[in-house]
């Protein structure tokens, strides 16, 4: 019995508590009831807004349409209306142009043909404009060269946020303009561009990942080098006094033709100076062209101790015959000096020396420039590239080999040399 008025009393507390409830759903409800039952129209689904450049893309859906009159865009102090016109436009997407550069919100709603509005749909986005992109960095080209083919090699450096490609415009040896779009991976280009030619990038961004613009940074302009890689069968020997002889019969055969030097092979080693060759030595060449020399490159002995370390590289005109300015000065002979000093190695290094730089004072009386004196700061054993600053058109280059990496092995080596020059006169 107790247990009855026990369950009595808890079923009282409950029926208190519903009514109670009740009481305050009806305040909450009354709150919309107030003048009648409200009905909304369809509210817009899956709204969207995409960035774009001075503009942007907002989109929406609906389930149905039937019932829809207008969709209103508002934004600011601004109203846009847009309305229904088939029974099709379930997907609406619109472009709102002209936009200064900001971050929008835009409020979407829609009306039905009762005059019922419906609940409001929010999206933000963004209107990309002229302050975004003066900050955009454009990519750089660098390492432009032209190959003895004449086709123009270059390189394409920089990695920027949002950065999605470029465009690289060049004009080509027929004078046509070639632009063309490429992915950021892309970085490297060999191009059949016309010696001397303009040249331009700009790079492409992507502000968002679904932004509907690509915005691109300013045009950067560059011009094509006018020095190529001289082509080396044109080079001949020339053999002045004190030059290494082209062949050597006690060398073996692999090795004694180093005429091959200049054969477009970098792979296969090709030494030229021995025992019998006491360095410094000279290798005398007719490039075949008359040429403002820009770059002299070696492709490392395949030895590498004996890759010339410390060299010079001479250079003079045509206007003259080069047997006319040959320098007569040999810098290995020490007969002035007694028998007994030239038993001396310092006294013979010495006199060596003071023949070496007599030598020197004799080649630039005669016209001869020195366009790379290298004391070795800059080699490396596998190879190297030397720029030549000198403006002097040459047609004639004598290169003087002093020392290699070993430092006691007389030999000298390379796999391979070229010269890049801008091309003065042919013949």
């Amino acid at each position: 019995m107790k247990n009855f008025k026990n369950i009595l009393y808890a079923m009282s507390f409950v029926a208190v508590f519903l009514i109670g409830a009740c009481d305050n759903m009806n305040d909450i409800h009354q709150q919309y009831l107030e003048g009648g039952e409200r009905i909304y129209a369809a509210k817009p689904l899956n709204v969207e807004g995409k960035a774009g450049f001075k503009r942007v893309q907002l989109s929406w859906n609906f389930t149905s349409v039937n019932k829809i009159e207008t969709v209103y865009v508002r934004y600011d102090d601004k109203e846009l209306t847009y309305p229904i016109e088939s029974s099709k436009d379930t997907l609406m997407v619109k472009e709102l142009d002209n936009l200064e550069e900001d971050s929008y919100n835009f409020s979407i709603s829609t009306v039905d043909y009762n005059g019922n509005e419906s609940l409001v749909s929010d999206v933000y986005a963004n209107a990309y404009g002229d302050d975004y992109q003066k900050d955009l960095n454009t990519q750089k080209l660098a390492d432009l060269n032209f190959d003895e083919n004449l086709m123009l090699s270059l390189r394409v450096s920089g990695d920027f946020k949002n950065l999605i490609g470029y465009i690289f415009t060049y004009q080509d040896k027929e004078d046509n303009t070639i632009s063309e779009y490429f992915d950021r991976t892309i970085n490297s280009h060999v191009i059949d561009a016309k010696i001397g030619s303009e040249l331009s990038i700009t790079s492409a961004y992507l502000p968002e990942e679904t932004a509907i613009d690509t915005i691109y940074s300013d045009i950067v302009t560059y011009t094509a080098p006018k020095a190529i890689a001289l082509d080396k069968t044109l080079f001949e020997l020339v053999n002045l006094q004190m030059d290494i002889p082209r062949y050597d019969p006690t060398v073996p055969d692999n090795e004694k033709d180093w005429y091959s030097v200049w054969d477009g092979d970098d792979a296969t080693k090709k030494a030229y100076l021995h025992n019998n060759n006491p360095k410094p030595s000279f290798i005398t060449l007719d490039l075949g062209v008359k040429a403002i020399l820009t770059k002299y490159r070696v492709v490392g002995f395949s030895w590498p101790f004996i890759t010339p370390r410390v060299y010079q590289v001479w250079g003079i005109g045509d206007d003259e015959d080069i047997f006319d300015v040959a320098t007569t000065t040999d810098i290995h002979d020490v007969s002035s000096l007694s028998e007994e000093d030239q038993a001396d190695p310092e006294k013979v290094a010495a006199k060596k020396e003071e023949n070496f730089a007599a030598w020197q004072a004799e080649s630039i009386e005669k016209g001869w420039k020195l366009l790379i004196d290298e004391q070795g700061d800059n080699t490396v054993s596998t190879g190297y590239t030397q720029e030549i600053t000198d403006e002097t058109a040459v047609k004639y280059v004598r290169i003087v080999f002093i020392d290699n990496f070993h430092g006691t092995n007389p030999d000298i080596g390379m796999n391979e040399l070229y010269f890049t020059g801008e091309i003065v006169a042919e013949y």
